[in-house]
Order: structure tokens, then sequence, then C-alpha cells
């Protein structure tokens, strides 16, 4: 199993995944559109012809009750604009027809010829009844016969009511038998010529209500008779009737043929029977046929239903086709999937005890030698063969240097040593040199704050001489200011006088006046005493204050003498300060040749003391490693001792150790003279 990559493993895994993928989509793809098929037969078909029949069905239904309402309707132009309707239904009709045709498969064909031929015969005999029942027959004759013949019928009537007045008149006038008979005669006559055409106005209102032809018939034969009887006895009234009856008998006559002419129209128009013969072939054979449409209509519904069923059928059987397939498809992969997964585990778990060993510093694992050298089993066994002889080589090279280092040390240690000695001595010459350069440091503070002292000092009386011949100038303002005053005082003192005079020239009249005359004397005699105290004051004021100022500029020349020797004493010592830092980059490049050897040398023993401790110690790690079926050893010698410093005399301080301790330490002076004091080192 070790000769087949891991890598083949999980790519044939992969491909296999992949091609059971395309496989389940090509099947779910499939599925769904043979389903999508199905529905859209469903939708587009089945259910389609379902729509189109239970629509012309309706459509039919709509077809009947016009026929119905043409055949009650009485006005010609409802009649008309129902069959206009009618057209238009049979047109969509029509139309749904014809989308039924095109969807309709080829067997089912044959129910929709016999539903189209049974709905042409429905056609045929629906135009009949329309034909029938747009004559109107009982309507025109009824028309008829309540108008014009009626007309006629009651011109007649009315001719021979007059008749029969007149006869009756002249009965109960005449003195003669004859006449008196010949009259009675003729009012019988007349009499049974209105029974008998009142006979067959009720004959012809009989026809026109009569339902079938037979009854118009015999209808007709009953009144016949009393048709010959009307013209009989017409004939013969008009033999016996006088000159004056004559006019009446001609038109009774005229009326009646009239009458019987319009009577016959009736007959003709009722024996029609237009309405009746349409209402019963309505509910006799277009009734039929109706039904036998409605039937052919049903049965494509019911097909129409069976289809959807079946592929609802069909539907149901292609999804669990399809879902028993995905089901298989997903246990096989399933299934490949757990054995590659645990093949690539136990090839996994086979190289993480070999790393484990590894990593435990067992290097004597044994390979299959037939492995791939291409996977990571191959990979990993050329790895701990090339591991095992490194640490082979390391183990030999870390023994020689070892040995090596050991010997640097020893040299290291005494060049350290002497260098150790000379840095003691060069640290008693610093101590001195400190000392020194700390008292100059001291002489160049004090005199640098005793010159910005004086200069403060000369600055200070400069500006105290200014404030005070201010201030005398300020003793002069007030001064005249006062005198001012004082004379403001000494005016209002005499008006005060002059306004006491004249109020005393005024009497009783000026004794308030005289009061506050008196008062602001006072207050002005008041004022100009403290006036004159205030100028005495002023004035002393202004004498101590110009002594002053004679004193300060007296003095300012002697503090200035001051600041200058200042400053020459401080420029001295900042000559000193920089004689000692010559001197101290003098002691310090000297310092820094022997810490730089000194630190070489201490550099150079610890660098080989510690490659020496490197050596054992890679020596203790690198036996770690097994490298063959002996035990692991340790290195047996210890590792190199911790060196101890040089010892110097008195309190001087040894050397660092190492260089980066040497150049980290800050021991030694910093005089902190200048901006060089950087460069010091600390010993």
């Amino acid at each position: 199993m070790n000769r087949i990559s891991l890598k083949a493993l999980v790519i044939s895994a992969f491909v296999a995944f992949l091609i059971m993928n395309a496989f389940t989509s090509f099947m779910g793809i499939t599925s769904l559109a043979d389903m999508s098929s199905r529905v859209h037969h469903l939708v587009e078909s089945s259910a389609e012809k379902i729509k189109i029949a239970a629509r012309m069905r309706q459509e039919l239904l709509m077809l009947q009750r016009s026929e119905q309402r043409i055949i009650i309707e009485t006005e010609s132009a409802k009649m008309q604009q129902i069959h206009d309707d009618m057209l238009d239904i049979r047109a969509q009709m029509k139309e749904k027809y014809d989308r039924l045709h095109k969807i309709t498969d080829a067997e089912r064909m044959s129910i929709l010829e016999e539903f189209n031929r049974t709905l042409k015969l429905f056609y045929e005999t629906q135009d009949e009844v329309v034909r029938l029942a747009m004559l109107n027959s009982n309507v025109r004759a009824k028309e008829l016969s309540g108008n014009q013949a009626r007309t006629s019928f009651d011109n007649a009537q009315s001719a021979m009511t007059k008749l029969v007045d007149y006869l009756d008149q002249e009965m109960r006038t005449t003195n003669s038998v004859a006449n008196a008979r010949s009259a009675a005669a003729k009012v019988k006559l007349s009499t049974t010529i209105n029974r008998d055409l009142a006979a067959v106005l009720a004959g012809e209102k009989e026809i026109i209500i009569a339902a079938t032809t037979e009854e118009m018939e015999q209808i007709a034969e009953n009144i016949e008779p009393y048709i010959e009887s009307l013209e009989e006895l017409s004939g013969q009234l008009e033999k016996i009737a006088s000159p004056q009856e004559m006019t009446l008998v001609k038109a009774f006559g005229e009326s009646f043929s009239n009458y019987l002419r319009f009577h016959n129209q009736v007959r003709q128009i009722s024996f029609e029977n237009g309405n009746a013969k349409a209402l019963a072939l309505s509910e006799s054979q277009g009734a039929k046929l109706m039904k036998d449409a409605e039937a052919a209509l049903t049965e494509v519904i019911n097909e129409a239903d069976s289809d959807m069923i079946s592929d609802q059928d069909a539907s149901n059987a292609s999804y669990t086709t399809a879902r028993n397939i995905l089901i298989a498809i997903f246990a096989v992969s399933l299934g490949l999937s757990v054995a590659i997964g645990l093949i690539v585990i136990h090839r996994i778990d086979l190289v993480s005890r070999v790393t484990a060993r590894i990593g435990q510093g067992d290097l004597t694992a044994e390979f299959d030698p037939n492995a791939n050298k291409n996977d990571i089993y191959g990979v990993l066994a050329a790895m701990n063969n090339n591991v095992k002889n490194i640490v082979g080589e390391i183990i030999s090279a870390a023994e020689n240097v070892a040995s090596g280092s050991t010997q640097t040390s020893a040299t290291g240690q005494q060049i350290a040593q002497g260098a150790t000695e000379q840095a003691a001595s060069l640290e008693e010459v610093s101590s001195a040199m400190e000392q020194m350069a700390s008292n100059i440091a001291h002489s160049a503070d004090n005199a640098q704050q005793t010159e910005q002292i004086a200069r403060k000092a000369a600055e200070d009386a400069e500006r105290t001489g200014k404030a005070v011949d201010e201030a005398v100038i300020a003793m002069n303002d007030i001064a005249e200011k006062i005198g001012i005053i004082e004379e403001i005082s000494r005016q209002t003192n005499l008006l005060a006088l002059n306004a006491a005079i004249e109020a005393a020239r005024a009497g009783e009249h000026g004794k308030g006046f005289t009061v506050v005359a008196a008062e602001v004397r006072k207050l002005a005699e008041r004022s100009q005493k403290a006036a004159g105290e205030i100028v005495t004051r002023a004035k002393g004021s202004l004498d101590v204050s110009q002594q002053a100022g004679d004193m300060l500029r007296q003095l300012l020349p002697d503090i200035k003498r001051t600041s200058d020797l200042v400053q020459e004493i401080s420029a001295s010592t900042r000559e000193q300060d920089a004689g000692a830092g010559e001197i101290n980059s003098a002691l310090q490049q000297l310092d820094q040749v022997v810490q730089q050897s000194a630190a070489a040398a201490e550099e150079m023993a610890a660098t080989a003391e510690e490659l020496s401790a490197q050596a054992e110690q890679l020596q203790s790690s690198v036996s770690f490693f097994k490298i063959d079926n002996r035990s692991r050893t340790t290195s047996s010698r210890k590792p190199a001792s911790t060196r101890k410093p040089p010892m110097g005399g008195g309190n001087k301080r040894a050397a660092p150790e190492k260089s980066k301790e040497a150049e980290s330490d800050n021991s030694g002076f910093d005089l902190k003279l200048d901006d060089d004091r950087d460069e010091f080192v600390r010993y």
C-alpha cells in the first residue's frame, strides 16, 4: 500500500467525488427538466384544455339562455340585438375551439371532432329557432288583429248597430203592418249578423293564442260557417233593404270585407306559429343537441383531468427514480470516501509515529525500501537518513571545537590580567584629576552665579534710578496740582466773603444765604490749609527722592565695575576648565587604549570559554539523538567554569569581564564642563 502515494490517493478521492457530483448534478438536472416538461405540459395542455372547455361550456349555456330570451322577446330590435350577441359568443367559441384543437393530441382529436359536429348541428337548430322566433308570428297576428282588423270589425259592427237602431225606430213609428214585419225581419238579420261577427272575432282570438297548428286548423274550421252565414245574410239584407237603409248596409259590407281581409291575414300569420315552433324546436332537438355538446365538452374535461392525473403519477415516478439514484450515489460516495479516508488516516498515522520517534531523538527507525520516494513517507525516510548523517558530523566537530577553545581561554586570561593592572594605575591618576576638575567646575559655577547677580544688581539699580526720576517728576506735578487747589480754595474763600457781605446787605432775606456762605468759607479755609500741608510734605518727599536718585547715580558705576571684574574671573575660570578638559581628554584616550586591550583580551577569553561551553552544550544536545542501536550517551565533560575576575589592590575595581559590560559600565568621572562631556567615561 505504501507504493501508492498519499497525493495519488487524495487526487483519486477528489476525482471520484467530482465524477459522482457531476453525475448527481446530471441526474438532478435531468429529473428537474423532466418535471419541468411535465409541469409545462400540465399547465399548457391539460389545465389549459380544462380551462378552455369550461369556458366553452359556459358560453354554450349563454347561447342557450340567449335562445330562450329571443323566443320570449316581442320587440324586433331587441331580438336583433340578442341575435348579434349570439353571433359574438359563437365567434368566441370558434376562437377557443381553434386553441383547443391546437393543443389536443391525435388520440383525443376524435372527441373534439365529435363535439364540433354536434356543435354545428346545434348551431343549425338554433338558427332555425332564431328564424322562427324572429318571425314573431303571435305578436304580429295579435298586433294586426288588435289594430287594422279591429278597426274594420268596429266599423262593420257600428254600421250594423246603426241599422238596427234605424229599424227599431222605424218599427215604432210605422203604422203599416207590412212595414213593421219587414223591419222586424231586417232586425232579425242584423242581430244574427252581429252575433256571427262576434263569433268570428272570438275565433280569431282563439287562433292567435292557440299553441299548435292543429288547434288553429280546428278553430278555423269552426269559424268558416259563421263567415259563410255572414256573407249569406249580408246578401239577403241587401235585397230587402230600402233605399234609406242601403247606405248603412253598404257601409257594413265594405267594413266587413275589409275585416275579412285582415282576418285572413291574421289567420295566415297565426298559422306560421313561429314562437311556438321555435319554442318546441328549442325544447326538443335544441335541448338534445345542447346536452350532446355539453357531454362532449365534459368528456374533453374528463380526458384532460385524466391526463393531469397521468402527468402527476409520472412526475411522482420520476421523482422516486431520481431520489433512489441519488441515494445510491450518495451511499457509494460515502463508502468510497470512508475507504479512502481510512487509507489516508492509516498512512498519516504511520508518518506520525515515525515523526514522533524522530522528535524524541530516535533516528534508528526502519523504513520500507519499496515506498514511493516522492511520497511523504519516502521524503521522511530521506530526511531521517540526512539528519542521522548531520548529527554524526556535528558530534565530531563539537569535540574539536571544545578542545581548541580551552587553550584559547587560558591565553586570554593571562592577557586580561596585565590589562587589568594597567587600568588600576590609571584609576589613581583619574581620581586625582577628578578632584581637581571638581574644584575648577565649582569655582566656575560660583563665578558665573556672581556675574549673573552683579549684572542683575546693575540692571536693578538702573531701573531704580529711573523710578526715582519718575517719582520726582510725579512729585513736581502733584505740587503744581496742589497749588492749583490752594488757589481755588483762596478764590472760594473770597467768593464766600463777598456772598456774606451781599447777604448782610439783603437783611432778613439774606440770613439763610449768610449761613451757607459762612459754611462755604469754612470749607475753603480747611481746603487751603490741607493743601498747604500737602505742599509742605510733597516738597520734603521731593528733596528725599532727589537725594536717593543722586546716590543711585553715584552707586551705578561701582556696580558696573564689579560686574566687569566678575566677568573677567568667569573667563579665567573657563580657561582653566578648558585646560582640565584637555588633560581629561588625554587620560580618556589612554584609558580607552587600555580598556580596549583589556576588553579584547577579556572578550577573547570569554569567547573561548563560551565557545567551549557551547561546544559541550552542543555535544550534550546532539547526544539527544540516537543514531545507532546503542543507548544514548551524554558528554562526560563538564561545562567551563565561570572565570574569576583578576584581583587588584586597595580600592581599585577590576576591569569588565566582557566587552559588552565594559561598554555599558558607567564608572569613572565626568567633568561636565562643556558639550564634550558625553565622550568621557566613568572608571
